[in-house]
């Protein structure tokens, strides 16, 4: 998690931090939402190919002056 006072980039005022919860099957708490390198692929097996593909957790920003949602990752990829 990200620990940094974050402006938002339309208003300028500080953002509050939290998170996107994806849910899971029956609507049950499967995580944060995560960004996953390259193109989606279907996969019958697990609903979307994932194997050797970079995934890094992503931090949630919002305005509550104006709405803005900013995501951010506290994980750099190394090249």
């Amino acid at each position: 998690m990200i620990k940094s006072t974050i402006e938002c980039l339309r208003c300028h005022t500080v953002m509050e931090q939290g998170y996107v919860m994806d849910r899971g099957h029956g609507s049950a708490p499967a995580g944060v939402t995560t960004w996953v390198s390259g193109v989606a692929e279907r996969s019958w097996w697990s609903g979307l190919k994932l194997k050797g593909r970079d995934q890094v957790p992503l931090d949630a920003f919002l305005c509550r002056k104006c709405g803005y949602v900013e995501f951010r990752s506290a994980n750099r990829l190394r090249d």
